[in-house]
This record gives structure tokens, C-alpha cells and sequence, in this order.
């Protein structure tokens, strides 16, 4: 059901109407400024491209912090803790 709002009477101004146009033109005129300021910003900055490859390359000359090295060979008593038991009591549970 559409709702009836009181008209003006004829030859008077609607300012309501008018107010609200305004404000729909003012955040208009707020958002074009935005646009702007973002692509002086763009504009501004290095190619994507450039310098994701610059981030790969140092991310991968550097080995990862989190991942153990090993200098030797393999510690076979640690495998225990990662594999899942062999015997038949087991629970099978594994780390």
C-alpha cells in the first residue's frame, strides 16, 4: 500500500523536495571528490606488477621462520611423534 504524504498547495515551493535534492547533489559532489583523490592516489603509486615481483623475490630468498632446517641426516626418534603406530594396542592416534 503506498503511503500518501500531504501535497503543497499550488504555487507554494516543496522545500522538502528541495532540500532533499540538495543533499543527494552534495553527497554526489562528496563522492566524485573521493573518486578524484583516489586516482591522484593510483596515479601516484608504482605498477602492481613491479612490485609484487619485488616482494617474491625477497620472500623467497629468505627461508621460512616457521619450517625446521636440518643440517644432517634424519632423527628417526622423532618420526614416532608423526607417523602413526604400527602396533595393534595403539590407538592410531598420531600428532
Amino acid at each position: 500500500m503506498k503511503r500518501l504524504e500531504p501535497r503543497p498547495a499550488p504555487g507554494a515551493t516543496d522545500l522538502r523536495g528541495i532540500n532533499h535534492k540538495l543533499a543527494e547533489l552534495n553527497r554526489l559532489d562528496q563522492q566524485i571528490k573521493d573518486f578524484e583523490e583516489e586516482l591522484k592516489k593510483l596515479d601516484s603509486t608504482d605498477r602492481a606488477s613491479a612490485v609484487c615481483r619485488e616482494v617474491l623475490v625477497t620472500i623467497d630468498s629468505r627461508p621460512d621462520a616457521l619450517l625446521p632446517t636440518t643440517g644432517g641426516q634424519e632423527n628417526t626418534a622423532c618420526k614416532q611423534w608423526f607417523e602413526r603406530s604400527t602396533e595393534s594396542r595403539g590407538c592410531g592416534c598420531c600428532l
